[in-house]
């Protein structure tokens, strides 16, 4: 009252109020960092696991299982997957949803310290590295590409993506900076087995000999009591030239150099590891990534100025240009969004115009400039960034902030034409509505909070849209109460709108006559009222079963996604050459404008719920497009039969054409885990059901992880053979890997990039597989070859299994088409999969994963928190009523929701998912608020003395029209969400539908209750 008291007097307070809220959202607004989409907690990571030569048992004899031993101590951590196959492993690191993003950091050093304790009981030979696949999505690319008409030199365009890299890495806020595609270079010393073996040198002693000349290191120290002197070698191996004059062995006072049994030649690394192909181009792209706590739009502009500054100095065949840019997308949301805001400011402004009267119209042009402007100053204070779903939050609450600021000038007027003063009515209607409104804004704020504080990555990504939506009403609440009803005070004395035209919004007698006897033929049998309030939840649980359902909604962008995978021994060369044919064949699409590729390894971060690869190992056989088209409705429309074309053509090859996906990632459409022992009773089991999976509708393609079989040149040692020999096993073992790869002796500095040098024999019979045999070895009895000491035979072999919690696994998935629901599949295979589940040996099991498991979880979750406050909403209401019957009778509204949400979404042609609950949640706050307030509305009028039927159709009948106006202004703001976003149209369908019913509950069921309960006479 203090407060409403000194703007009742002061009106130059009230004014300097009103402009400081303008100033702080002002501020908020240009201040606060922008982003598309939330950002969740870094909860993956992957640990790869490098031990060469090894075999996928004795990886996770070795290594694997002494790693996840290490990391199982670690209370934190959720789930360990492990990936294992010839020479490598990869662990999946996935933290609990309770991992907080303070905590992230803590938990992830744990892992790394868990990691190093690993590495000290491993075998020497096998290394082990964290890549942390979380963290902001990549905010723009670069490609390097080369327009000249040789051969692309993919050596010049490394260096300047080097050179382009250390530029943006000194760009404020950068996050990360990397380079996918580039050529990684080496000297390579190639020698003349023949020539070597006549001078009786093995390729290790000669590796030794070129070893020792490289003097990188510290010589000494001369140190006095004045100073210290490092004594450091200069070096000698700065040039190829100087490499070449190593001399190796001395002939009749003649040297023999390294130049005489060798070429030595800088050259990229072969076989390549990664490729990247833009716009059918050979390129090189730099990868650029600005952290979360900056507006990314501005980001993106410093970036491209350095990179235009960077194309200042490089010659016309080169062209830096830019492919990818978030900013984009953001920029584009944002106007989305403000072109939102705006039709929806029209729509409840126009709304409250014609049902409230224009002086009212006023009163709400000024409470939602002033609550989204508090708004923006709270996020800035808790550092809650404007994106998709925090904006969205303050579209939806536009509708719902006018509620209370009509309530009360409803309520003002009522009082005003019983008599009282200005002032007395504001005072009175403050100590009236205080409570109740109070009330109704705590359920809808704690409607919303199990949304804005509920824990796992699904709550992470619609979490802003709660909060938002809970600072609004809170601030409008306190708004309402203190800013609105003085000004109304003011308004007031202005002639222009103090006549009743401008006071009142439409009204019809012969409309209000109509609705008079309606609510007399409901109310003088409740039983009638409670059907009508009851026939639209009724109806909507009734067509719950026809609803198809998803866990999240697709991205709305206008880009899709092609993966490509070959045979495991496929080389990154084979990929390349399926990845141009696969072009070709998109190439008749003439709607698709772009794509870019990054062959022999995993897509990287390019949206936030992508979990990147940050790793080119074991991915030689894989590749991963983006595709950019005209339009997001042109790219939906033709998914389906842009993959159907590419699965027909290409038999043989994997491929997986889909949209981007919104919400918490997930790695497959369908996927269940067979649990079990032995890897090939897991292998014939995943067999069965690989089938049954395939038979399902939709499913175009399966795998099974043990299914996956490698080539492998195996070489069956003669021990005998070996004894007689010159050499020794591990001398053989070593000279093998000379002959075919090579080793590293030691690295060259060129200009500020070190090079290694790799020692290996010339390229012709090492890279033919018919001819592994007569590989030959340098040794002291001259040239020797490989048959003469052992069998050597190709070899297919199991080259994958899994580990999921210590256990091994089998994990069987499939896909479907890009359009269709995984859902639906699923619930054709039920019977099918309870079979099979019922016909496992004993000691295997089956678990469900992939997006049904994902999306069971996030709703568990959500009901989970969802309990709590539902506990705290009865607390409240029993406080704000005083009643535990007028408390059940609230709480039932809510119930009703579930029915009337469901029904929106049936009407709305919407998949049930977890935005779908949100909305039915988030219904249930604002349905109990209209119930409030009747029912508050209902009780002050039964106290005044005799109160009969016709008093309840008075209270109703003076309740109605903001009733009417909140319900239709809700609707109008979130009518912007049903017209332009995917991501939010089934919450928006559920609640405008929802509070549809909400009303005709609040105006029918909950009078007709009251009568009951209180014993109402039903004659007039």
């Amino acid at each position: 009252m203090g407060l409403i008291k000194v703007f009742l007097e002061r009106p130059r307070i009230l004014i300097l109020t009103l402009i400081f809220f303008l100033l702080v959202g002002y501020s908020g607004f240009n201040n606060i960092p922008r982003q598309e989409m939330p950002e969740l907690a870094e909860r993956w990571g992957v640990v790869i696991q490098v031990y060469p030569g090894a075999s996928p048992d004795r990886i996770e004899t070795q290594v694997t299982e002494i790693l996840e031993i290490k990391l199982r101590e670690i209370p934190e951590i959720r789930n360990l997957n492990s990936n294992l196959r010839q020479g490598s492993a990869t662990t999946l690191v996935e933290l609990k949803d309770e991992v907080s993003f303070d905590l992230v950091e803590k938990v992830w050093s744990e892992v790394q310290d868990k990691i190093d304790l690993t590495e000290q009981e491993i075998p020497s030979n096998a290394r082990l590295e964290l890549s942390r696949n979380s963290g902001p999505p990549i905010s723009a690319l670069y490609s390097i590409q080369w327009k000249g008409d040789d051969d692309p030199p993919l050596i010049l365009m490394s260096r300047l993506a080097e050179q382009l890299k250390r530029k943006l890495a000194y760009l404020g806020s950068t996050e990360e900076v990397e380079i996918h595609g580039e050529a990684n270079e080496e000297i390579v010393v190639e020698v003349d087995s023949r020539k070597l073996s006549n001078l009786g040198i093995s390729f290790q002693n000669l590796s030794n000999l070129i070893a020792s000349f490289d003097n990188k290191r510290s010589a000494g120290l001369i140190s006095n009591a004045d100073e210290e002197i490092l004594i450091k070698p200069k070096d000698n191996l700065k040039t190829i030239s100087q490499l070449e004059d190593i001399p190796i062995a001395k002939y009749d006072s003649q040297l023999v150099k390294v130049s005489d049994i060798a070429s030595v030649s800088q050259q990229a690394v072969t076989p390549i590891e990664s490729y990247s192909i833009v716009d059918g181009n050979p390129a090189v792209i730099v990868q650029v990534t600005g952290s979360f706590d900056q507006r990314i739009d501005q980001y993106v502009s410093r970036a491209n100025s350095v990179v235009e500054d960077f194309k200042k100095g490089l010659p016309e065949e080169i062209v830096v240009s830019s492919i990818y840019q978030e900013s984009l997308y953001v920029e584009k949301r944002f106007d989305e969004l403000t072109s939102s805001i705006g039709f929806a400011l029209f729509l409840v402004l126009a709304l409250s115009a014609f049902l409230l009267g224009l002086r009212s119209a006023i009163l709400v042009a000024l409470i939602l400039p002033l609550t989204l402007c508090s708004v923006l100053f709270i996020c800035q204070m808790t550092g809650l960034p404007l994106h998709q779903t925090s904006t969205t939050g303050m579209i939806i609450a536009l509708g719902l902030l006018i509620d209370n600021a009509i309530i009360v000038v409803e309520d003002y007027r009522y009082r005003r034409l019983d008599g009282l003063s200005s002032k007395q009515a504001i005072y009175k209607s403050v100590k009236h509505l205080f409570m109740p409104l109070l009330a109704a804004t705590a359920t809808t704020a704690l409607a919303f909070m199990p949304i804005a504080v509920g824990e796992g990555p699904s709550n992470e990504y619609v979490g802003g849209m709660a909060k938002t939506l809970i600072m609004a009403v809170t601030s409008s609440l306190f708004l309402s109460l203190t800013i609105v009803l003085p000004t109304l005070h003011y308004l007031e004395k202005i002639p222009f709108l103090s006549s009743d035209i401008f006071s009142q919004g439409y009204s019809s007698k012969k409309l209000y006559i109509y609705y008079r006897s309606s609510l007399f033929w409901a109310l003088s049998k409740p039983r009638r009222a409670i059907l009508v309030s009851f026939s639209m939840p009724l109806l909507g649980l009734l067509l719950f079963s026809t609803l198809d359902r998803d866990f999240f909604p697709a991205n709305d962008r206008n880009m899709f996604q092609v993966r490509v995978e070959l045979p495991n021994n496929s080389s990154v060369n084979a990929t390349i050459e399926k990845v141009q044919d696969v072009r070709e064949q998109l190439s008749k699409y003439d709607f698709i404008e772009n794509d870019f590729w990054f062959v022999g390894r995993k897509l990287p971060r390019i949206l936030g719920n992508v979990v990147g690869g940050n790793s080119e190992l074991g991915s030689n056989n894989e590749a991963n497009a983006v595709y950019f088209t005209s339009s997001y409705w042109t790219m939906k429309n033709n998914i389906d039969m842009i993959a159907k074309d590419l699965v027909e053509n290409n038999p043989g090859v994997r491929i997986i054409v889909d949209q981007f996906s919104s919400g918490p990632p997930v790695f497959a459409d369908i996927e269940y885990r067979i649990m079990g022992e032995d890897q090939d009773i897991l292998t014939e089991l995943g067999d069965k059901l690989e089938l049954i999976l395939s038979r399902a509708p939709d499913v175009y393609l399966t795998r099974s992880q043990s299914n996956e079989y490698e080539t492998n040149l195996e070489i069956d040692f003669d021990n005998s053979s070996i004894a007689y020999s010159s050499s020794g096993m591990d001398s053989l073992i070593s000279e093998i890997n000379f002959a075919s790869n090579g080793v590293i002796i030691g690295t060259m500095l060129d200009g500020k990039k070190e090079l290694p040098i790799r020692l290996k024999r010339d390229q012709e019979a090492a890279s033919d597989i018919s001819q592994a045999s007569l590989l030959s070895i340098s040794g002291n009895n001259g040239i020797e070859y490989i048959e003469n000491f052992s069998d050597i035979k190709l070899s297919r072999k199991l080259g994958a299994f899994s580990r999921y919690k210590g256990e091994r696994e089998n994990g069987v998935s499939a896909w479907t088409w890009p359009r269709s629901l995984p859902s639906v599949s699923e619930e054709f295979l039920r019977e099918d999969i309870l079979k099979f589940k019922e016909s496992l040996p004993p000691g295997y099991r089956l678990e469900q994963a992939g997006e049904a498991a994902e999306s069971a979880e996030s709703n568990a979750q959500l009901f989970a928190s969802a309990i709590v406050f539902f506990i705290l909403i009865l607390v409240g209401l029993v406080f704000a009523l005083n009643s535990f019957r007028q408390t059940l009778l609230i709480s039932s509204v809510a119930g009703l929701c579930v029915g009337l949400a469901i029904l929106g979404l049936v009407v709305g042609m919407q998949n049930f998912g977890f935005i779908g609950l949100v909305g039915a949640l988030g219904l249930a706050g604002l349905a109990i608020n209209d119930s409030i307030v009747v029912l508050a509305a209902l009780k002050e009028d039964s106290e005044k003395g005799d109160y009969d039927l016709s008093g309840v159709i008075q209270t109703v009948t003076r309740a109605t029209r903001h009733i009417i106006t909140t319900t239709a202004t809700t609707i109008g703001g979130l009518f912007p969400l049903i017209l332009t976003s995917i991501f939010f149209q089934p919450l928006a369908w559920a609640m405008s539908v929802g509070v549809i019913g909400a009303s005709l509950i609040a105006l029918f069921y909950i009078p007709a209750m009251f009568m009951i309960l209180k014993k109402i006479p039903r004659t007039i």
